[in-house]
């Protein structure tokens, strides 16, 4: 019988049933937090339409999302016509949370509160060289609130996420402790104006600095 490679694709991970057990209960942590400030679950699917998720990210992020290839007559006639890795494929899984959450506000704007404040918690990908602490596939745990520009709307974000850490015992600023890093997109086109950056140029530099 030939032998098949056991361990998980790179950039993958197994979870065995106690690391599991610890990431279900650090999700219940930060549920129970977000909803005591009045933040709702959202969920979105995994795939996501291919020309949603292009040009969200700028030229290099638009290389690390993973593409679904289309089917039958579709992906024939696609072949056909001297093909690309975008004009072969129609979806993409998801490579954050954020553009799906963009997407729900555009298609259910009138359904959706003024002020919409959502978490969501899942699995996101991305078709990176893995390394140390980078996968291709990981999970995040975005909260938003829609519909205001007050500062008193990013404290209580910023609140909130403090509040998950020290509940799960991260507390003060030692080694036990945490940092919060502000990451602010008008601050940093400030700094991509002041830094002679071209804006068509901004996604580019915007995905350097975040590796």
């Amino acid at each position: 019988m030939a032998k098949f490679n056991t361990r998980p694709i790179s950039g993958a991970r197994d979870f065995l049933p106690a690391d599991v057990l610890r990431r279900q209960y650090v999700i219940r942590v930060v549920e129970r937090v977000y909803q005591s400030y009045g933040f709702e679950p959202l969920d979105t699917p995994t795939m996501e339409r291919l020309d949603t998720l292009l040009g969200k990210y700028g030229e290099e992020g638009d290389q690390l999302i993973f593409r679904v290839a289309k089917r039958g007559a579709k992906l024939e006639r696609a072949l056909a016509d001297h093909p690309t890795e975008n004009s072969i494929a129609d979806a993409g899984l998801r490579y954050d949370l954020t553009v799906p959450l963009a997407r729900v506000v555009a298609e259910y704007r009138h359904k959706l509160p003024r002020y919409f404040k959502r978490y969501q918690i899942a699995p996101v990908f991305r078709a990176d060289r893995p390394a140390k602490g980078r996968y291709r596939e990981f999970y995040q745990c975005d909260v938003d609130i829609v519909g205001s520009r007050s500062p008193t709307v990013e404290a209580e974000v910023l609140n909130a996420a403090a509040q998950v850490l020290q509940e799960l015992g991260f507390t003060g600023a030692g080694e036990a402790g945490f940092r919060m890093r502000l990451n602010h997109r008008q601050v940093l086109r400030g700094l991509m104006e002041v830094a002679g950056v071209a804006p068509h140029r901004e996604g580019d530099a915007l995905v350097a600095i975040d590796k």
